[in-house]
């Protein structure tokens, strides 16, 4: 039955979102999930592994044109100095394949990484042409993923390998429990900034809906960084989404967070073995904080020993090769790390200007709509997504795995070219 409802749900936004844009996009960033919980449902999605991408490519290129052809001025705002520089990036990226040191293994990562850099690049940030499409596409998106979340619990392939819960894929292995964090902890963000809805009460079932099955998920996949940025972020943006009138509301709702922490935690006790829990105490904890801090020290000391390296990079994927821990590893857990050390400094002060472009236009983009509420919460919201992927990049993956803060940070700035283009009228609008 759970399998029927999962497949059932994947095709009902599969089809809303070739009529409406919005709902492509959910497709697309509620496609890992997509595929994580339909991968356990259906032999079809696991002898052809890509399908689920494949569908959602194709619908998000269908919508996207659809879109371009009913109005050109979607385009207007398209290419911004955040876009500019990711392009930059991913094409050094591309080109230090040439000399790097792990050329065939680096050469097959870019290959597989193209058509997510072509869907979350080149084609997503069209979708979303202004704030209250914004806003409606994170409303969608927090049903759907936490219809989602929902579904991979109650999945009965669901299951613990190596001490942290995933789903059964049969002889295809098990399924990727870093997915399964990360939109654990993105619908924990949502329910904690989203404000309002059609229906308050909906609304509200959803938001408990969301943080417990969100936290879960999290806690029981092992996904620590994802859970605690979640929850940190949260409780920093709770106050910036909406203005603060009442401090004893405020108060309680700060402390119904700290308190919903433990109980979460003794929820989990029920359902994790004792070798799964231990990967969140204090030992394990510090354990993966110091060998990702010798894979940047080891990467960096690699780096160093090569001046030439200093401008062009020690080539993409040069981890794997140059760093004790790369044939275990594969990368070193830092996208931040990577790009100074395998693409070079050029390449990296490009990716600094990216970041400071993403703090000018947060910052301008809540000076906008800091007196309108709905307005207000969306933009906090888009801030505290665009940081959550920040965190998690520098956490885990690599460059040609991290597509989706670059394209929170292409929509950063493409929302205040557009918001700039269309000035007057908005203001009209607003008030």
């Amino acid at each position: 039955m759970i399998e029927l409802l999962t497949i059932v749900l994947f095709i009902f936004v599969c089809l809303r979102g070739i009529m409406n844009p919005i709902w492509a996009l959910v497709l697309v960033i509620s496609m890992f999930g997509f595929e994580q919980a339909l991968q356990a449902s259906s032999s079809i999605f696991i002898s052809n592994p890509a399908l689920v991408n494949q569908i959602t490519g194709l619908i998000c290129l269908i919508s996207a044109t659809s879109l371009i052809v009913r109005d050109r001025t979607i385009l207007n705002g398209a290419i911004s100095t955040t876009y500019i520089c990711t392009i930059i990036i991913y094409a050094w990226s591309a080109l230090s394949v040439a000399w790097s040191p792990a050329y065939d293994v680096a050469q097959e990562i870019i290959l597989k990484g193209i058509p997510y850099f072509i869907l979350f690049i080149i084609i997503s940030p069209i979708l979303i042409d202004e704030i209250d499409s914004l806003g409606t596409f994170f409303m969608v998106y927090f049903y759907i993923a936490t219809l989602i979340c929902i579904l991979l619990i109650l999945n009965p392939q669901l299951t613990f390998y190596r001490n942290r819960i995933s789903l059964d894929l049969g002889a295809s292995g098990h399924s990727n429990v870093l997915a399964l964090g990360g939109i654990g902890g993105e619908i924990i963000i949502l329910a904690a900034l989203i404000r309002t809805g059609h229906s308050l009460w909906l609304l509200n079932i959803t938001r408990v809906l969301a943080l417990v099955s969100g936290a879960l998920l999290a806690l029981q996949s092992g996904s620590r960084g994802q859970l605690l940025s979640s929850i940190i972020l949260s409780i920093i943006f709770y106050p910036i989404s909406k203005q603060i009138k009442n401090v004893k509301s405020f108060g309680g709702t700060i402390a119904g967070f700290i308190v919903f922490i433990p109980i979460i935690y003794l929820i989990a006790t029920k359902f994790l073995s004792v070798d799964s829990l231990s990967r969140w105490d204090s030992n394990n904890l510090d354990e993966g904080v110091s060998a990702r801090l010798f894979n940047i020290f080891d990467l960096l000391n690699a780096w160093i020993k090569s001046p030439l390296s200093w401008v062009f990079g020690l080539g993409f994927n040069a981890f794997s090769s140059v760093t004790p821990a790369g044939a275990r590893e594969g990368y070193s857990h830092n996208m931040t790390v990577d790009i100074l050390t395998e693409s070079g400094l050029l390449i990296f002060v490009v990716y600094i200007i990216l970041l400071y472009k993403c703090f000018t236009c947060s910052v301008w983009l809540f000076k906008k709509y800091q007196d309108f509420p709905k307005q207000r919460t969306i933009v906090s919201v888009l801030i505290a997504m665009t940081l959550y992927n920040f965190l998690i990049v520098n956490k885990q993956g690599n460059l040609w795995g991290n597509q989706l803060f670059f394209l929170y940070a292409i929509l950063l700035f493409r929302l205040r070219n557009r918001t700039s283009y269309y000035k007057d009228e908005l203001d009209e609008n607003l008030l």
